[in-house]
């Protein structure tokens, strides 16, 4: 009934209770990269401008603007007043979605007997 094999002096001859599948899920490509890589961050959009709160600004208007909200991870519409505010206000969703969902990195590693299977891709977020 264990899912725990005992403790192995060795891996050599070991196998997997079941196949496994691991999917890891990264926030961009640039990430993916990083790990594959060791590239350095991008430096085109700060992480702080798309985690900022969504923040309306101080004056009276209303313009429809799209901000990412970090808590649901997708760009949401909120009203602008025009002035102040922060650079978390995208004039359309899809400016907001490229700047700070854009396209996801995937990582699948598939274990099942004894061969190990790696795939990384793209996948976007809609």
């Amino acid at each position: 009934m264990g899912l725990v094999s005992p403790p192995q002096k060795s891996f050599r001859n070991s196998r997997p209770l079941r196949p496994k599948t691991f999917v890891l899920y990264l926030e961009t490509e640039l990430d993916l990269l990083r790990v594959t890589f060791g590239l350095p961050d991008s430096e085109s959009v700060p992480k702080e401008v798309c985690f900022s709160p969504i923040d309306r600004g101080t004056c009276h208007g209303v313009e429809k603007r799209f901000a990412y909200n970090p808590e649901t991870r997708r760009c949401q519409m909120f009203h602008y007043s025009g002035c102040g505010g922060n650079r978390n206000n995208f004039p359309d969703r899809k400016k907001c979605f490229k700047k700070c969902i854009g396209r996801k990195a995937f990582v699948i590693i598939n274990t099942n007997n004894n061969n190990t299977r790696v795939s990384m891709g793209l996948r976007s977020e809609t």
